[in-house]
């Protein structure tokens, strides 16, 4: 008999944009009663349609969404209060509902996608008031807003001030905390955290899928960044790099393709103006992903300026694709990518914009990373990583058929 599990999706914000994270969940969901694992989720209204679309076939549990959150984010102070206002409404909802939830769905355990508040409390009261064991991903460790180089102050105080009480909860009622790198398990066991209930759960990426798609773009750029628009990803450090690449290849054209803070991308479309890179720089915005797979595979590079990461999935991708990549010389990626990626110490544009050049002009280089990098990938194609972590979940949940008492509070 499959071993059930009810997943707490709930901190989503755009039915049209996916962080890394997001999609590991909604890729790994997918595939879980492949393994033995059959999966119910608990989900904002606003994201439903998405995730059918991209395949997910399960049963939803949904959070009836507030009026405003079908518009996007702008980033703005009035933003952050309405995406607290989501935040907390998520919360009570989903808490008030769990009983409910559980009942229906005959779930073992919960399991949570990330350290949001709305993931990590309704899942600590099925742990505290039924009995039922927990699971939670922690992705990545948000540094204090002293410390944090990019973003407004406020929303990295909120950030991180949420995320630091998600970890209380986690670390006291998970049975078993899924992390992403060595970095992060080194720091949450500084913090206290149990090492018997730590596991590095690789991403991974459906090497099977990205081989099937288009690589015909009628005008191929020089380079590509794919992701989400937010500060954190270093987008501003992009279009200043490529301003200084230009100055040795004046052709060289940059593609950035991705969702986010609307606010960000204008002010980044205005950026490209004032520079008089609209010959230089398409913002493409958000693609689907036949057309951003067009865009990557014919482009020679993939460059990512993100500050902080938990494992790099779009990295993965484009590594998938043959693409080369030039990366902040983040821990993780020596970690996961170590010999398959080109590093440039952070922050340094003149450095990064050196690395594009070299690479571009020197074919062999390029060919070389590319077949470096289809080779390290093979190792996070998807089907194994959720076959070993179905297989985590259910040693976690081992034992549970004689001690299910919780089911008498129904």
């Amino acid at each position: 008999m499959d071993l059930r599990i009810l997943i707490f999706f709930n901190h989503q914000l755009s039915r049209e944009v996916m962080s890394g994270g997001e999609k590991m969940f909604l890729e790994v969901s997918k595939r879980y009663g492949k393994f033995g694992v059959n999966a119910s989720c608990a989900v904002p209204e606003i994201a439903v349609e998405e995730l059918m679309k991209e395949g997910l076939r399960t049963r939803f549990f949904t959070i009836p969404c507030l009026g405003f959150e079908y518009n996007s984010y702008k980033d703005t102070a009035m933003d952050a209060l309405k995406i607290a206002l989501v935040f907390t409404f998520r919360t009570i909802y989903c808490s008030l509902m769990i009983f409910k939830w559980l009942r229906e769905s005959r779930a073992d355990c919960v399991y949570s996608t990330g350290d949001f508040i709305p993931d990590t409390v309704p899942a600590m009261f099925a742990r505290l008031l039924v009995g039922i064991k927990w699971i939670a991903v922690i992705h990545h460790i948000i540094e204090s807003p002293v410390k944090r180089r990019t973003g407004s102050t406020l929303s990295n105080t909120g950030a991180y001030l949420m995320q630091r009480f998600s970890f209380i909860l986690i670390k006291y009622f998970a049975a078993g905390v899924f992390v992403k790198n060595e970095g992060v398990r080194g720091s949450l066991l500084g913090m206290g955290f149990k090492e018997k209930n730590l596991f590095i759960i690789d991403n991974g990426v459906d090497l099977k899928r990205i081989e099937g798609m288009p690589s015909d773009y009628p005008r191929p750029f020089d380079a590509c960044y794919i992701g989400r628009l937010s500060a954190s990803k270093g987008v501003g450090d992009l279009i200043n790099i490529w301003g200084k690449v230009i100055e040795s290849l004046p052709e060289a054209r940059l593609a950035i393709i991705g969702g986010g803070s609307r606010r960000l991308e204008e002010e980044k479309r205005e950026t490209v103006r004032e520079m008089n890179l609209e010959r230089n720089i398409e913002i493409l915005g958000s693609l689907s992903d036949e057309e951003a797979y067009r865009v990557r595979k014919t482009s020679k590079l993939s460059l990512s300026c993100s500050y902080e990461e938990g494992w790099g999935i779009t990295i993965a991708e484009s590594l998938a694709c043959g693409v080369p990549c030039i990366v902040y010389n983040l821990p993780v990626y020596e970690e996961k990518f170590a010999g398959a990626v080109e590093t440039v110490p952070k922050g340094d544009f003149d450095a990064f914009a050196g690395a594009v050049v070299e690479i571009l002009k020197d074919k062999g280089k390029r060919d070389r990373l590319s077949r470096q990098g289809r080779e390290v990938v093979k190792n996070y194609d998807i089907d194994n990583v959720v076959r070993r972590e179905a297989g985590v979940i259910k040693g976690i949940c081992s034992g549970l058929k004689e001690e299910k008492k919780w089911e008498k509070a129904f």
